[in-house]
């Protein structure tokens, strides 16, 4: 497995934490959605899109 810098490493869209390896793409309205794991994809889908709407950085 190639090493990342901390730069390059993904950040779970829900709760913002630092994923090193194996982060889960998940589909959420047609858009890829980066998470840590299946209880921040249902966080994701029920509190923080809802209250939200698109992540920064997201196509509008």
């Amino acid at each position: 497995m190639p090493q990342r810098e901390v730069d390059e490493m993904p950040r779970c869209q829900s709760c913002g934490i630092l994923i090193p390896v194996q982060e889960m793409v998940k589909e959420h309205k047609g858009k890829p959605v980066i998470v840590c794991s299946d209880k921040c994809f249902r966080i994701y889908q029920t509190y923080w899109y809802p209250r939200y709407g698109q992540p920064a950085g997201g196509d509008s």
